[in-house]
């Protein structure tokens, strides 16, 4: 600490400090040197922001997100193991086509779990600088991915031309959730999805799922 302050740069940290009583709180604590007209430095400013009731709520947080994804996990896959033994004791078509619903619909589901950790990560990191991101190219990688995902569906990519925006790493994981949801919530028996990329003043992509979807 003395090392930086004393070289002129400011000290950002993060500690368990002590109160009179004896008791620990968590502080994140800045400290800004001062220096004269000659660029001596003649004192020091410290700032603390106390981040005890914070990190508890975190904790708290993380402990009731590891809770509810291990019960959904568990009530998912006793959905699957059902429809397992649906699938083997019926026959006909149209039931066969119920079943396999019901498993997209429980997969789907399944990783909500993964989807909301990932979303709740990256928004509590620092979001990444905004590039300039091809997103025919980009669209076109997440299509390959998802069909090897849903092998049932097929997929019509439109657009082949690059296609230019201003976005974070944010924009792969919405693009991909689109899709998911595209196969997911379509009442078709092999689902068809056209996917196309085209400039546009309200959005970049667009999803059809052979219905009245956009």
């Amino acid at each position: 600490m003395w090392q930086t302050i004393l070289s002129g740069e400011q000290w950002n940290a993060s500690l368990i400090n002590q109160r009179k009583n004896g008791e620990l709180y968590h502080v994140d604590q800045t400290i800004s040197p001062i220096a004269n007209d000659d660029g001596e430095i003649t004192h020091f400013v410290t700032i603390e922001s106390d981040v005890t009731n914070r990190r508890l709520r975190k904790q708290q947080l993380d402990v009731l997100n590891r809770v509810l994804r291990h019960n959904l996990k568990n009530g998912m896959n006793v959905i699957q193991g059902r429809a397992e033994l649906l699938r083997e004791s019926l026959s006909d078509d149209e039931s066969q086509a119920h079943v396999r619903a019901i498993e997209r619909r429980s997969d789907a589901m399944e990783s909500l779990g993964d989807k909301a950790e990932t979303v709740r990560s990256l928004f509590e990191k620092e979001v990444s600088a905004e590039t300039a991101t091809n997103v025919t190219e980009l669209v076109s990688d997440i299509v390959t991915t998802v069909s090897e995902e849903y092998s049932t569906t097929s997929f019509d990519l439109d657009g082949s031309d690059p296609l230019y925006v201003r976005a974070d790493s944010r924009l792969k994981l919405a693009v991909k959730e689109l899709l998911d949801n595209a196969v997911v919530h379509n009442d078709q028996p092999e689902p068809e999805v056209t996917v196309t990329t085209r400039p546009s003043k309200k959005a970049v992509c667009r999803v059809d799922r052979h219905r009245n979807c956009g």
